[in-house]
């Protein structure tokens, strides 16, 4: 091997001289990015980024008031655990979050050194001012320090700054200087001090904020004109983001090969311990995930990242397709609740609020866990059943709830069975619309809902004006009988005559069913019908598109993990929203280009019009459903202090 930092095709120096001239050529190529001639390359050029997309960033960051809002929690932190004195670092939080952004919008991945590259690239004035934090104090810090240290910023620096970052807003952190096993971090958790133990609800509303903070400004990067356009109409899903390196790890001594893993030696978790494994089939995660297992590639080491997808019938002719939310957790844990939390911010930032399109993910969960939390934020959600759940769901005093909608207790079985019949193909595609187009003559019709809004009141298919459907039990009314004697309407004849004594039957004007039955499978549209057809199959390619863009390499590169191999919730939950910050400026940079041209130009409107409803925590029902990551194990016998309560957001102008 040569002793030189050349390459072994370089010939052996015989002399001093040559030994200089090798040393001096390969110090002017490296000054020049250069490798010398014949040589493997030895230094790596990084690209700049341009400058424009380094003033968007700041602008962005600007409109969002994250950078003060983490060195506030940062500051806090330190008080709190009576941290006083220490040297100032010499990088701002605002300089790491816009050297982020403008990477991932400039379409470079947003690796640690090219983020220090970024910072320390030639650049005009102008745009280098625009790195400089607002606060005189902290940015009078700044330039001590470097005076200090030296003006060039180092990755030391930056990897201190984001594992600062990461222990304040990531729930958990746990070390990761190796792999741990399980034993190992379940003691971890039993040491944790109570204040630490008392701060994780804390740092899940601060992940919770800066991921509505960052994600926000990229509606208000639209031009008002298209924006009122939106009536508010979502579709959701969640798509793995796979993490840098492997899983567990067997045990391989002789002895325990026949235990599969179960002996517990040597078992490792990977170095980001709140991630998980992703898979299509919820029973192999539990399989993948046990002590000593290694998982095959049909399994995806990583987060589950829950996205909001702005969608609708005029979604890219009137208004572009961007993520305005989203929820980063452990694959598999609490999807419906990440999802409600997602839409918090959006529901008390006072957006218009529409239809939630989600797949089977999201429509199998409890009411509790999904369908009540979205319903009570607004939203209408439009949803999948499996085949299991095809048919009757729940029967209240004679009346059906089949797929989603009440109907009465005088509907035909082969309308029931309609999907089921469909899907075992007993029937014709023709059948099979028929009989779904037959079902609204029996779908019960929605008088009112209670003033506690804890139930809803209906009226039999055939009673009074407006009626659908015509049996022995109700008598046709006058308007309904002139329409159907001029031909204008049609009267389902029902042919299945139910006990007489049911309310939906014996009633006068109208009977109630509480909203908590069947809270699970109730939706607007009838399942299958033509409205519902029309929602769910575009909006649903829609967010799958979107998916397939974020993983795309030349786009976001989600699927590349090799370029955020940080370790820490934290720290990828940043290197994410920025790169979902970039899919969204793009989406948007190619619906303008294809629009009509604005009658303004577009500008970044700063959150001000939110005002701070949006992150606010006065309210309970404004805390956090869930806590991100891996399970914390609880200790017995000194239970750890509970917050009293959360402490506020501060407030950004």
């Amino acid at each position: 091997m040569s002793a030189f930092p050349i390459a072994d095709t370089h010939p052996r120096p015989e002399n001093e001289k040559e030994v200089q001239r090798h040393l001096a050529r390969a110090w002017r190529a490296l000054q020049s990015n250069q490798s010398p001639p014949g040589a493997r390359p030895t230094h790596v050029t990084l690209p700049d980024v341009a400058s424009q997309w380094i003033l968007l960033a700041a602008d962005y960051i600007d409109a969002t008031g994250v950078d003060v809002m983490v060195e506030q929690w940062i500051k806090d932190d330190r008080i709190a655990q009576g941290i006083v004195g220490g040297r100032y670092g010499k990088v701002s939080v605002r300089e790491y979050l816009i050297a982020s952004i403008a990477c991932a919008i400039n379409r470079i991945p947003g690796t640690m050194d090219q983020i220090v590259h970024v910072m320390n690239q030639h650049m005009k004035k102008k745009v280098r001012a625009r790195f400089e934090p607002s606060d005189p104090e902290r940015l009078a810090k700044l330039k001590r320090a470097r005076q200090l240290t030296g003006p060039r910023i180092d990755d030391s620096s930056v990897q201190r700054l984001a594992t600062l970052i990461n222990k304040t807003i990531s729930p958990k952190t746990y070390p990761a200087d190796r792999r741990y096993s399980h034993e190992e971090l379940d003691q971890y958790d039993r040491d944790r001090s109570p204040w630490d133990r008392a701060m994780v609800p804390v740092r899940q509303k601060r992940m919770d904020a800066l991921t509505a903070a960052m994600l926000l400004p990229s509606w208000l990067l639209i031009p008002e004109e298209y924006r009122r356009h939106w009536t508010g109409d979502l579709t959701a899903d969640a798509t793995v983001v796979p993490v840098w390196g492997d899983g567990h790890k067997r045990c391989k001594r002789a002895e325990c090969k026949e235990s599969d893993g179960a002996c517990g030696h040597w078992t490792r978790e990977n170095q980001n311990v709140d991630a998980g494994y992703h898979a299509k089939q919820n029973s192999k995660r539990a399989y993948a995930e046990r002590d000593g297992h290694d998982a095959s590639p049909e399994y995806t080491l990583g987060f589950d990242l829950h996205i909001k997808v702005t969608t609708g019938p005029l979604v890219k002719a009137k208004y572009p397709e961007i993520i305005i939310a989203a929820r980063l957790d452990r694959p598999g844990h609490a999807p419906g609740m990440n999802l409600a939390d997602g839409l918090r911010p959006l529901a008390l930032a006072g957006l218009p609020t529409g239809h939630l399109v989600t797949d089977l993910g999201y429509s199998q969960l409890p009411p509790e866990s999904y369908a009540s939390l979205v319903k009570q934020l607004g939203y209408e959600p439009v949803m999948m059943y499996n085949t299991k759940s095809l048919g009757v769901q729940e029967i209240y005093k004679g009346c059906l709830l089949v797929e989603g909608t009440w109907y009465g207790p005088c509907m035909p079985q082969e309308l029931i069975n309609a999907n089921i019949d469909h899907q075992a193909e007993r029937i014709t595609y023709d059948e099979w619309r028929a009989r779904i187009k037959r079902r609204e003559s029996y779908q019960l019709r929605l008088k009112s809902e209670t003033q506690t809004s804890s139930s809803y009141v209906f009226r039999c298919p055939g009673h009074s004006d407006g009626a659908t459907a015509t049996c022995d039990y109700r008598k046709v009314s006058r308007n309904d009988e002139a329409l159907v004697t001029a031909g204008k309407k049609v009267l389902e004849v029902v042919v299945i005559h139910p006990d007489k004594d049911l309310p939906a039957c014996s009633n006068k004007a109208s009977f109630s069913i509480p909203k908590s039955i069947g809270a699970r499978w109730l939706q607007k549209h009838p399942y299958k019908g033509d409205k519902w057809c029309e929602i769910y199959g575009p909006e649903r390619n829609q967010i799958e598109g979107k998916n397939g863009e974020l993983k795309t390499s030349s786009l976001a590169g989600l699927k590349e993990p090799g370029d955020r191999r940080s370790i820490g919730m934290g720290k990828q939950l940043i290197a994410i929203l920025a790169r979902l910050i970039a899919t969204n400026v793009h989406a948007i940079l190619r619906f303008l280009a294809n629009a009509d041209a604005p009658d303004e130009a577009p500008t970044m409107t700063p959150l001000s019009p939110f005002g701070q409803r949006w992150r606010s925590s006065e309210d309970e029902n404004d805390q956090p459903h869930r806590i991100t990551g891996r399970r914390m194990l609880e200790i017995t016998d000194d239970p750890p202090m509970r917050p009293t309560a959360v402490p506020d957001i501060p407030q950004v102008a």
